[in-house]
This record gives structure tokens, C-alpha cells and sequence, in this order.
């Protein structure tokens, strides 16, 4: 089978393609129409010095301002929480029951910042997992801090420096589903039209063969053929016994 034998089977049968797609298409629309939308918000977290780190900068002790391992570098305790924050480390079953983070990064160089998405199935619940977030992102980048020994004094904290967005309605999921529907749908069109094109064809072809050996087996001529040759000579046999008939008469 190839792309023409299948394009012939949907022309053939394009009564098959035409309920396939109408069903497909009816499909689509309803899930389309069905799909739940999804709310979301962005933020920008950034791990800037506390206070307390700032403090213990100004003094004159070089063990006091030694004390955090972590230094000055910013950029990465901020890819630290990122990952912390994007591999689900802040549960959000109680405020924001559904919500879920997204955290993007930028790739081409290290940034203190970092943006961080909050989608949820309803608009409150997006602001409240930011409002979670908020809340944990310092206490997550306090503790990373304090694992590899940095005195509870001279902590990097993290901030939110930009408002939360207004929460955006999306559906992220609905233009895949409705797109491999069509395509099954698509795809069914043409297996289904193949396989009545053959269905038919092979009933033809039967319905010929036994056609074909009832005429033979009864003796009757088949199209395009010569009639038997006992069936002739019958004929003419009975001519003659008429001709005679009328002669004796």
C-alpha cells in the first residue's frame, strides 16, 4: 500500500471520510470548549545582603567578615534557591491547594534574580502561592546558608523586587489535546477508508468467482465466451427433428 492507493480509497469512500471527520470534528470542538483554564502570576526573587550580612562586613575582625562561606556571590545562592524552588520544595497543599511553580532562569549568565510563576486553578490561588512563596524563599535560602556553616548572623536573604502580576487565564494544555484529536481523527479517516475500499473490493471479487462457477457447473455460456459445445448440439438436433416433421406432414 502507498500514498496513492490511499488517496484512491478516500476517494473511493468518501462518504466513510466524511462521518470520520464530522465526528472528529465534533470532538474537538467539544474539548475545546470543555478545557479548564488555569491562572497565573509572576514574580521576580532576588537574594540580596540582610542587614545582619551588611553589618558584619564593617568589622575590623577578618573571622567576622570570613564567616560566610558563600561570600558575596549572589548569583549563586540565587541558582541554589531557584533550584530548591523549582524541584518543589515549598509544599502549597494548605494555602494554595493545586498550585504549582515555574522558575525561569537565564541561561546566557549568572543572575542574583530570578522570575518565578505561580499558576493555580483560580486566580486567588495563584496570588496566595506567591504570598507562600514570599514568605518561605528566605527561610529556604537561610537554610542552604547554614548547611555549609555560615554563622545564622551573616545570611544572604531573599527578596521579592517586583509585584506580583496580575493573575493571566491560560490554557496551556488545551491546543495539544485538540490538536492530536484532529490528527487521530485524521489518521482513523484514512486506516477506515482503506480497510472498507479492501472490504469491498474483496466481496466483489468473491461474488464474481461464484458467479463465475455457477455458470460453469450449470453449463451456462459465460460473458465474452463460447457456450458448451453438448448445449449446441442439442440445439441443432432439435431443428432437425422439426424440419422433419413439417416434411412429413
Amino acid at each position: 500500500m502507498n500514498i496513492s492507493s490511499v488517496f484512491g480509497a478516500l476517494a473511493r469512500r468518501w462518504y466513510v471520510a466524511v462521518v470520520v471527520l464530522g465526528v472528529t470534528g465534533f470532538l474537538a470542538s467539544q474539548l475545546w470548549q470543555q478545557a479548564e483554564p488555569v491562572y497565573s502570576s509572576t514574580t521576580v526573587v532576588s537574594v540580596v545582603r540582610s542587614p545582619a550580612y551588611l553589618q558584619a562586613q564593617q568589622s575590623q575582625d577578618p573571622l567576622v567578615t570570613m564567616g560566610n562561606p558563600y561570600g558575596d556571590a549572589t548569583t549563586t545562592l540565587a541558582g541554589l534557591l531557584a533550584d530548591s524552588i523549582g524541584h518543589g520544595n515549598i509544599d502549597l497543599s494548605d494555602e494554595a491547594p493545586g498550585a504549582s511553580f515555574t522558575v525561569q532562569t537565564n541561561t546566557q549568565r549568572a543572575e542574583s534574580f530570578f522570575t518565578v510563576g505561580a499558576s493555580a486553578p483560580d486566580p486567588e490561588g495563584a496570588l496566595a502561592a506567591l504570598l507562600v512563596l514570599q514568605e518561605e524563599a528566605p527561610e529556604i535560602l537561610a537554610d542552604i546558608q547554614q548547611r555549609a556553616g555560615a554563622p545564622a548572623d551573616q545570611l544572604m536573604t531573599a527578596i521579592l523586587t517586583r509585584p506580583a502580576t496580575a493573575p493571566q487565564q491560560e490554557f496551556p494544555d488545551r491546543a495539544r489535546v485538540v490538536l492530536g484529536t484532529v490528527l487521530a481523527g485524521m489518521l482513523a479517516t484514512a486506516l477506515l477508508c482503506v480497510a472498507v475500499d479492501g472490504a469491498v473490493a474483496a466481496s466483489r471479487r468473491r461474488r464474481t468467482a461464484a458467479r463465475t462457477e455457477r455458470r460453469t457447473s450449470t453449463g451456462t455460456p459465460v460473458e465474452g465466451g463460447a457456450a458448451p459445445r453438448g448445449r449446441t448440439g442439442g440445439a441443432r438436433s432439435g431443428e432437425d427433428a422439426d424440419r422433419l416433421t413439417t416434411t412429413k406432414s
